[in-house]
């Protein structure tokens, strides 16, 4: 765990990406892997990274920059939009594909 760093951490860097605290998910990745609580973090606390919760299976996650439409596997291999996602909406990875030209998994199938 102790090797998982935010970019702010690596020397010669001069900024606050990733904007939350590390130490926090450092603490939340042990205690996943230890059903007891683990330096007073216990495996029920929440961990927010921006707007989102850190959730078990999260790979990521990705901040939307411009209108994008959110797309969902229909019949036949052929994707769906669902809607719009806009600027500043932030969601959780949880999978990347290559398939469509490179898609993120936000999980519900989408």
């Amino acid at each position: 765990m102790e090797d998982v760093l935010g970019h702010n951490e690596f020397s010669g860097t001069a900024t606050s990406c990733p904007g939350i605290n590390m130490d926090g998910v450092r603490k939340r990745l042990k205690a996943l892997l230890v059903p007891k609580q683990v330096d007073s973090v216990s495996s029920t606390e929440k961990i927010m990274w921006g707007k989102t919760e850190l959730k078990p299976g999260q790979i990521g996650k990705v901040t939307i920059l411009k209108r994008i439409n959110l797309w969902q596997d229909g019949p036949n291999g052929k994707l769906q939009m669902v809607r719009v996602l806009n600027p500043g909406e932030e969601y959780r990875v949880y999978r990347y594909s290559e398939d469509h030209e490179g898609q993120y998994n936000v999980g519900g199938g989408m």
